[in-house]
């Protein structure tokens, strides 16, 4: 009876073991049924639901070993899930461009089958917003009157920071929202998405994985409508504006942004200057397209960069005025030249620009 006693204790004790252990015969021993069972029954308890690691040889288990789809997404880690789940939606993905609406508003527009939605590829995650902006503006819809909003109260898409200025750049970003972590706003601000920005772009908008920049749009034509969104049309990394800009010298209708023009001179030069403001370029736009008018011209009209180092177009004498359109690098500058002596007008328009910080991209690159 003791020897049973003993085999039914021995038992207890491996009901959760881990490595198997058994008892050892000596000689002279009598084998009994107690002790035969005591160690049949220590191995038959542990492979009956009580394996675990450590009777598993490291290494042991190979990949050949395991049946194709036996791992499903419902046995992977959450993380691991999340993951898998937005590297697969990138192949899907298309990043939505923004479109004018208004003098004061910009939608991003809509880019997955479902009406009205539009989704983000932020740094570590994909969100997406449904919202008819034909009845609310709260997430995919800037409005430039309006105050950005992500981190508490009512949640609303519009300028981070100072209030709307005249003839004044602003780059556009979606951000996660704090108040409902599937959502998202976009925000307007004078940080261009540039690398020398990255700090000030992360404390504003809740770090690094918390905003993706969309695009950069203009403020004011530096002529007749100073406070005004000019029209434009994005597509990709390439901007073209649409506006009517009118009043120059030489008064040709022309369209963008008036960087520099006079009403006579025998040559007129806009010098590079990078930033947000009025005759300036944006740090992330490296290529820029030039409408250049030019008055009556009784020599030779000459277009170069600002040093004169290069030519990019020229023309014999003509008394008729004229509109040329030429891509140039932005740091170039631009410069024209009617003969030593004759004086005419010039007007020197920004219509278009390529933005490196979009190109072939998906996420909130810096350039």
């Amino acid at each position: 009876m003791k020897r049973i006693y003993l085999a039914l204790l021995l038992l207890a004790g491996v009901s959760n073991a881990g490595l198997i252990t058994h008892t050892d015969y000596t000689d002279g021993d009598t084998i009994t049924a107690a002790k035969q069972n005591t160690n049949e029954n220590t191995i038959y308890t542990e492979f009956n639901g009580n394996i675990e690691s450590v009777n598993i040889k490291a290494g042991a288990v190979a990949t050949s070993d395991i049946a194709d789809l036996a791992v499903t997404a419902g046995k992977l880690d959450a993380s691991i899930t999340s993951t898998f789940t937005y590297v697969r939606s990138m192949s899907q993905y298309k990043k939505p461009e923004l479109t004018f609406v208004g003098v004061s508003d910009v939608e991003i527009v809509g880019n997955t089958a479902t009406q009205y939605q539009t989704c983000i590829t932020f740094p570590d995650e994909l969100r997406c917003v449904t919202e008819n902006t034909g009845s609310a503006t709260k997430y995919r819809r800037f409005t430039i009157t309006a105050a950005c909003t992500f981190l508490s109260g009512t949640e609303d898409s519009g300028l981070s920071g100072a209030a709307e200025a005249s003839n004044a750049w602003y780059a556009l970003y979606a951000v996660k929202s704090v108040v409902d972590t599937s959502k998202y706003v976009v925000c307007g601000t004078t940080n261009a998405p540039t690398q020398a920005n990255s700090a000030n772009l992360a404390a504003m908008f809740g770090g690094a994985n918390g905003y993706s920049y969309l695009g950069t749009i203009r403020n004011g034509d530096a002529a007749g409508a100073v406070s005004d969104i000019l029209d434009f049309a994005q597509a990709g990394s390439l901007t073209f504006f649409k506006n009517t800009n009118n009043g120059g010298s030489p008064s040709l209708t022309g369209t963008g942004i008036r960087m520099a023009d006079t009403g006579g001179a025998t040559t007129l030069t806009y010098a590079y200057a990078v930033g947000m403001g009025a005759a300036q370029t944006p740090g992330n736009i490296p290529q820029v397209l030039w409408s250049i008018a030019a008055g009556s011209v009784s020599g030779g009209l000459v277009v170069q960069d600002s040093g004169g180092a290069r030519t990019y177009s020229q023309q014999n004498a003509s008394s008729a005025a004229s509109l040329r359109m030429l891509w140039m690098g932005a740091t170039e500058g631009v410069k024209t030249s009617n003969g030593p002596v004759s004086s005419i007008s010039y007007d020197f328009m920004l219509a278009g620009f390529n933005d490196a910080a979009l190109s072939g991209t998906i996420g909130a690159p810096l350039y």
